[in-house]
């Protein structure tokens, strides 16, 4: 898996491919917090380990790009900017905006997506309509603030409700923003955590359907995305 589909990736590889950058940093290049650094620097490294690089962090330096494999890299990088997922249709935007919404730590402005999809405002704006009409299934609203963007508003359960709708209707039936899910939700991740219950539940004479372990897979890495966020387990 080399598609980083995630702009902040992307931006953050961009980034440290020039020179040595901290934290702090960083975060505020991003506008994200430091933890989400920390836990993005963890996704890039997972998907860079197989292509000749990987990020390390020096004490007093901060972050800097190791590159053991030049060609591998090179070839890589070409791929990851060739290869964007930029969603075509209104569909596959109002699917990506709504995960980037719920998994976001800082606020989302729409001029940022209108740029990086190369669209007008009033077309994110009208796919905004649709997507407040989605998240409110789910008891979740979109709240604006000036010079910070949409956040979401809504209990930490809702929002794990509805990631885990929207994973598992993605993966099952329109895979229109499978590369998000993957960095931000990782197969490896998914087929430890099914592996594990399916041994539980035939240890104690249990048994599901394939599409309840699914979701119950879904829910549990969802939830342990969220932990490693600092989120509150309960709420």
């Amino acid at each position: 898996m080399y598609k980083l589909s995630h702009p902040r990736l992307i931006h953050l590889l961009d980034a440290v491919s020039g020179s040595p950058l901290t934290q702090d940093e960083l975060a505020q290049r991003l506008n994200v917090s430091t933890r989400t650094i920390r836990t993005d620097v963890a996704l890039l490294n997972n998907v860079m380990v197989n292509h000749g690089a990987h990020l390390l962090h020096q004490r007093g330096n901060g972050y800097q790009l190791n590159i053991y494999n030049p060609s591998m890299f090179e070839r890589f990088v070409s791929m990851v900017h060739n290869t964007v997922t930029i969603p075509r249709t209104s569909k596959e935007r109002i699917v990506q905006i709504q995960i980037m919404l719920l998994t976001a730590e800082q606020g989302i402005k729409i001029d940022q997506l209108a740029e990086t999809w190369n669209l007008s405002r009033t077309v994110i704006q009208n796919d905004m309509a649709e997507v407040r009409v989605q998240l409110a299934t789910f008891s979740l609203s979109v709240g604006s603030r000036p010079r910070i963007g949409m956040m979401i508003q809504g209990t930490e359960k809702a929002i794990r409700a509805c990631l885990t709708h929207l994973i598992y209707t993605e993966q099952k039936e329109t895979k229109q923003a499978l590369g998000l899910i993957e960095n931000l939700f990782p197969e490896k991740s998914q087929q430890t955590f099914s592996a594990r219950f399916r041994e539980i539940l035939i240890s104690h004479k249990l048994y599901i359907s394939d599409s309840g372990l699914h979701w119950l897979t879904l829910y549990a890495v969802v939830t342990l995305q969220r932990l490693a966020r600092g989120k509150a387990l309960m709420g």
